[in-house]
């Protein structure tokens, strides 16, 4: 899926959040610190010869350094490229992965959290009317991600608040008041069509 126009959002008036690039450093050398020393970790346990259940151990280690390699490199893949998180305008909201979602779309964008107990991450959740032609028109990661929370009955798509350049509940009111406001919009329009049609 081609990426959003970033130049194009910005000159017809919209906002383009970009990450802060030393918070998306710091995750991604965390990360790879993780994958790391659970490499570290497999390699002890080759080295010392697998015997009884440490085939499973040294699968799950595995599992997680791979796990977290990954995620390292894709922030920074993110870091080098610096893609924007989210952009909006008076017409849509546009997220890497998914393109334009109309505010026609969106039913609500409010904090959403992943994860319970005592420390739950907060991020941006944009709830939509219907979640399946959006997530039709998604890249695979978005698609897969958005089905799985929507079946959850939370927000099919977010932004998460680790590299933003702002506090969670700025952008937030930010993408509502957008939402708002073209709702207001679509409104008068209907009652001026349906004026003039009566």
């Amino acid at each position: 899926m081609p990426a959003p126009d970033w130049t194009a959002i910005e000159a017809r008036g919209g906002e383009v959040v970009r990450p802060v690039r030393w918070k998306l450093a710091l995750a991604a050398a965390g990360l790879a610190a993780f994958a790391a020393l659970a490499g570290v970790f497999v390699g002890l346990l080759v080295a010392d010869g697998v015997t009884g259940s440490e085939p499973a151990w040294s699968l799950a280690w595995a599992l997680l350094a791979t796990l977290w390699g990954a995620l390292a490199f894709r922030l920074v893949v993110r870091l080098l490229r610096r893609e924007p998180l989210v952009a909006y305008d008076a017409d849509a909201v546009y997220l890497p992965g998914v393109g334009a979602v109309g505010w026609d779309e969106v039913a609500a964008v409010r904090v959403d959290e992943i994860g319970r107990g005592r420390s739950p991450m907060p991020l941006v959740g944009i709830y939509l009317h219907d979640p399946a032609p959006v997530l039709a028109r998604a890249g695979v990661r978005r698609r897969l991600e958005g089905r799985f929370e929507a079946a959850a009955r939370r927000a099919p798509l977010s932004v998460t608040p680790h590299s933003l350049p702002m506090e969670l509940w700025v952008l937030v009111g930010r993408l509502e008041r957008r939402r708002e406001a073209a709702q207001r919009r679509r409104d008068s329009a209907q009652r001026r069509a349906a004026a003039s049609g009566g």
